[in-house]
């Protein structure tokens, strides 16, 4: 009993059908075993790879951004990343730097055009209600999350609700347009430093004493200027 000459690569009769009907709907030319569409078979893979131009760039994936990235853009859309490699020389007593840059830089582009990136501020919902009872009752933001955070009870609960999820958007860009100025502190102009109204770029080990820094000023005005005005203090 004779057998049936098949084509090369082909795995059974059945891809052997599903391939001869695709000659039906494909224009241009295959190979031999109908696997190949000549020149347009890997149209898709070139496409996935041009690009108009490569412009530097950095991520902030949880970090301070500080990794050199080759962006290649095709049409204003980010297409694909690599290392830069350019890094400026140490000096020749130690190793040079080498290609920085983490998995999760790497797929930052998924991330800027993924529909499920946060584009709205979001807030704990269970400290949210909390913040907003005790700001109605006081009267004062300031007072109403030190009694929320210096409260057991209250303190407990938004911080049991931390990794479950329950967030919810709130309204704070919306402050913006009732003149509230927005402060990015930061040692690196990063993403977010844009959008911001004044940048203090903090040195790297200095926050602690920033912080403390804020925490003095914020005391004295209030004190001497918000609670009761003290001409001294003006002058």
């Amino acid at each position: 009993m004779g057998t049936a000459q098949r084509n090369p690569g082909i795995d059974s009769p059945v891809a052997d059908g599903l391939l001869n009907v695709g000659k039906f709907f494909t224009r241009w030319e295959t190979s031999d075993d109908n696997r190949e569409g000549g020149r347009k078979g890997n149209v898709f893979y070139r496409d996935r790879w041009s690009h108009n131009k490569a412009v530097r760039s950095t991520h902030g994936v949880n970090c301070i951004g500080s990794c050199s990235w080759k962006v290649y853009v095709k049409d204003c859309i980010i297409i694909w990343e690599a290392q830069q490699t350019d890094y400026p020389s140490v000096g020749p007593g130690r190793p040079e730097y080498g290609p920085r840059g983490c998995p999760s830089g790497a797929a930052f582009s998924w991330y800027t055009y993924s529909p499920t990136r946060i584009r709205y501020p979001y807030a704990r919902g269970v400290l949210l209600e909390l913040y907003r009872e005790a700001k109605t009752r006081l009267g004062d933001p300031v007072l109403a999350f030190v009694e929320i955070a210096a409260n057991p009870e209250t303190r407990a609960r938004y911080q049991r609700a931390r990794g479950k999820g329950g967030l919810v958007r709130t309204s704070w860009a919306e402050a913006r347009y009732q003149g509230t100025n927005v402060v990015t502190i930061s040692p690196d102009y990063a993403d977010n430093a844009k959008f911001s109204d004044e940048w203090l770029p903090a040195q790297a080990g200095s926050d602690a004493a920033l912080a403390m820094g804020m925490g003095v000023g914020h005391g004295l005005l209030k004190e001497f200027y918000v609670d009761r005005y003290v001409p001294f203090f003006t002058d």
